[in-house]
């Protein structure tokens, strides 16, 4: 369990990075599509990820 939350605290801090990057990128007036795109991808795994953790039961893992 301390291994997941680490991979889980891990992976909030790298789409965290994104989200900075993309935003610099939007103050410097642009943000390639692809971009936003993969943020957007990027932010529905770390979603689903997050509800896993928080309810294994829920995705069929507890």
């Amino acid at each position: 369990m301390i291994r997941q939350t680490r991979e889980l605290v891990a992976r909030i801090a790298s789409v965290n990075r994104e989200i900075a990057r993309t935003g610099l990128s939007l103050v410097d007036g642009e943000v390639p599509a692809e971009m936003v795109h993969q943020l957007g991808r990027r932010l529905v795994e770390l979603g689903q990820e997050l509800q896993r953790w928080r309810d294994p039961d829920a995705a069929g893992e507890g």
